[in-house]
């Protein structure tokens, strides 16, 4: 049968149906959470080294790799991702949820002074920031 002629020969049930689902669009509104800058929870520490003179290739042979095998000894650490340009390296240290990212920034500090001294002379001390994509506006 025609929905049309079931709710022109009903209308009472019609009309119920239609109040139940606006009430309930009303009710599912109201109840909705509604965060403008919600929290983003990516443990993420960013470790940036420079050298002047060195191209990527050499950055990567002294610097880059000496770090990842001391990082390798965090608590927690989930990935290592780096990236070379002329004379910077950034390493990106990637946390399982749930790690304590203030232990988890001492540690990445003692391993990098460890780091530094197998460095060559001259390396500048790398620059940490612990990341909290949640206080970053988005947009």
């Amino acid at each position: 049968m025609n929905p049309t002629v079931i709710a022109m020969r009903r209308p009472i049930t019609t009309l119920m149906l239609v109040v139940a689902l606006i009430s309930s669009g009303i009710l599912a509104y109201s109840r909705m959470r509604v965060d403008i800058f919600p929290s983003l929870n990516v443990p993420k520490i960013y470790v940036f080294l420079d050298y002047i003179g060195m191209s990527p290739d050499q950055m990567e042979g002294f610097i880059v790799n000496e770090l990842e095998l001391y990082f390798q000894y965090v608590d927690g650490i989930q990935d290592i991702n780096t990236r070379n340009i002329q004379q910077v390296a950034l390493c990106e240290l990637s946390f399982f949820p749930g790690t304590d990212m203030g232990q988890a920034m001492a540690q990445v500090v003692a391993m990098s002074d460890r780091a530094m001294s197998w460095m060559p002379k001259g390396t500048l001390p790398p620059m940490i920031m612990r990341m909290d994509s949640g206080s970053i506006p988005v947009g």
